[in-house]
């Protein structure tokens, strides 16, 4: 995709790659995906103005990692896309804690998303709630040692 783009066309670049990584994501090759919304996030690095394009694109990224359980890719463009901090969506930090809950250890109450300042896209505070408590289910039900024994238990 870099090829058809001249080096100033940063913003192209990268909707291409989303584009891209979007296709990889709808035919389960997270992987794939990931590496092109990280390319289309190199891309974006380059323009100081697009921190809310950066963001969501960190954020994309951070969720193709995850669902190829990557788990330690996915947390560090996670990272990334909370410290741009440029919106009140609340994706990168939800999806900061469900990498947490994956590693099997429960988000502190205190790091969860404050409803009042924000919403999921098309939702409410209520639906931002039940994902926030999801994520500590799911920290809580998963055993230390990574066998299955023990998860009924914590439900």
């Amino acid at each position: 995709a870099d090829a058809y783009f001249p080096e100033a066309a940063s913003r192209e670049r990268a909707l291409c790659r989303s584009a891209l990584g979007r296709c990889h994501w709808l035919s389960g090759r997270y992987a794939d995906a990931a590496q092109q919304f990280e390319a289309g996030l190199g891309a974006l690095r380059v323009r100081p103005e697009g921190s809310a394009a950066l963001q969501l694109m960190a954020t994309a990224a951070g969720r193709a990692r995850f669902e190829a359980g990557q788990f330690d890719e996915a947390a560090a463009v996670a990272a990334e896309a909370m410290s741009v901090g440029v919106s009140t969506d609340p994706s990168a930090r939800l999806l900061s804690d469900a990498i947490e809950a994956a590693r099997g250890s429960t988000p502190p109450a205190d790091a969860l998303v404050d409803s009042d300042s924000c919403s999921l896209a098309g939702g409410d505070a209520a639906e931002l709630e039940a994902v926030r408590r999801l994520n500590r289910l799911v920290a809580l039900s998963l055993p230390d040692d990574g066998s299955s024994d023990s998860a009924g238990a914590a439900l």
